[in-house]
């Protein structure tokens, strides 16, 4: 529906469109788009823990990560087991950058335009996350948002669900944390 008012030597012109009051929670799921984020920097520039060096034969260099290794020790690890998680860990990031090198890089965009909502994340270096949970937070967010605005979202329970496996994969990292194999 169009409608016009007139305010002083003006004409405005109103679309007004309508919408359902109730929408399920799966359908602005579904509206969630993940595609190669085109404005993305290498991530050794915008990630911390990724400074290196490489030479002309593309070796790659890390710095000693101390505070890696102090944090460790904080959490209780010994101090042995806290270098040998701190040499795991720099070797993980020395082989994915020799991947970066090799591969090159994707960074994902995450967004969600949905009868006038949206919401969206950039920078997203993993598509597995960002097509998983961080779709699924975008979609949560844009939902958040219409129901403030007096929309009534179905199936919402997907948040609860989502905080419970979050609690229970970071108390699983947290149990495994010392496991050296």
């Amino acid at each position: 529906m169009r409608t016009y008012a007139r305010e002083y030597n003006i004409v405005v012109q109103v679309d007004v469109r309508t919408f359902p009051a109730v929408v399920d929670f799966q359908v602005i799921l579904d509206a969630v788009k993940v595609s190669p984020d085109e404005y993305a920097d290498p991530p050794w520039e915008t990630c911390d823990g990724l400074e290196h060096t490489r030479d002309n034969q593309g070796d790659i260099s890390l710095p000693w990560d101390g505070s890696l290794e102090e944090y460790y020790h904080s959490i209780g690890a010994a101090k042995q087991v806290a270098k040998q998680l701190t040499a795991r860990s720099m070797a993980d990031r020395r082989q994915y950058l020799m991947g970066v090198y090799a591969n090159g890089y994707e960074v994902w965009v995450v967004s969600c335009d949905f009868q006038g909502f949206g919401d969206s994340v950039g920078g997203v270096d993993d598509y597995a996350y960002a097509s998983g949970e961080a779709s699924r937070e975008v979609a949560l967010n844009v939902a958040a948002e219409m129901q403030a605005a007096g929309f009534e979202i179905k199936n919402l329970s997907d948040r609860c669900q989502l905080y419970k496996q979050n609690r229970r994969d970071l108390y699983s990292q947290r149990v495994h944390l010392f496991d050296c194999n």
